[in-house]
């Protein structure tokens, strides 16, 4: 397994803490990484999906997946009046109507 370490019996993937790196990154294209929650065969944290398509894309991927619980990261990127760049990081937990209870009962 590709795994990095274990919170509380939950399996991290490994690929979060690269996603987490490459969105740090100041160069880097993406602006967003998705990581979906599974309860079987283990509850871990497993990655889903990233992209460079900003809020836009972001909320077509989660109206695209419905039925599953997903956690993420959004960086958002904006400036002053003297033009200098700040960046802020926005934390979500999307969890819809058609996520199982079971599901919904271990986040």
């Amino acid at each position: 397994e590709n795994l990095k370490y274990r919170i509380m019996a939950l399996i991290v993937d490994e690929t979060i803490s690269q996603k987490w790196d490459e969105i740090g990154d100041k160069d880097s294209k993406i602006n967003f990484y998705i990581a979906e929650f599974v309860r079987k065969p283990k509850k871990a944290l497993t990655f889903f999906a990233d992209g460079s398509g900003g809020m836009d894309e972001l909320c077509a991927v989660l109206k695209d997946n419905v039925n599953k619980a997903l956690f993420g990261i959004l960086k958002v990127l904006f400036y002053d009046e003297n033009e200098s760049a700040y960046t802020k990081w926005v934390w979500f937990k999307y969890v819809p109507t058609k996520v199982p209870v079971q599901t919904k009962g271990h986040l």
